[in-house]
């Protein structure tokens, strides 16, 4: 969630600040990637809406660039965030 919201403001910074905490906490590396990987999706969401405010003749060229790869980084991430909340409910019940 972190990186999403981070990903609206910039997500140089959200990559520099989980990079460096990952190195801190390598335990944690897999959802601070995923936190990255969010951000930058949501980079080209963000690209796309100022192109479309500014320009919006290049948006309709600018998007079968940022479409691929926005479909693919929304894939990953909501997969991530499946798999992350089906880790917890199942340690949640406990393991045998």
């Amino acid at each position: 969630m972190t990186g999403l919201l981070g990903g609206i403001v910039s997500s140089t910074a959200v990559t520099l600040t989980f990079a460096r905490h990952s190195r801190r906490e390598p335990a944690l590396s897999p959802a601070l990637a995923v936190g990255v990987l969010a951000a930058c999706t949501l980079l080209l969401v963000r690209v796309s809406i100022l192109t479309t405010v500014l320009n919006p003749p290049v948006t309709w060229a600018l998007g079968r660039y940022v479409l691929p790869p926005l479909v693919v980084g929304a894939i990953f991430v909501t997969a991530a965030l499946a798999l992350a909340s089906a880790l917890g409910l199942w340690l949640a019940r406990g393991v045998p």
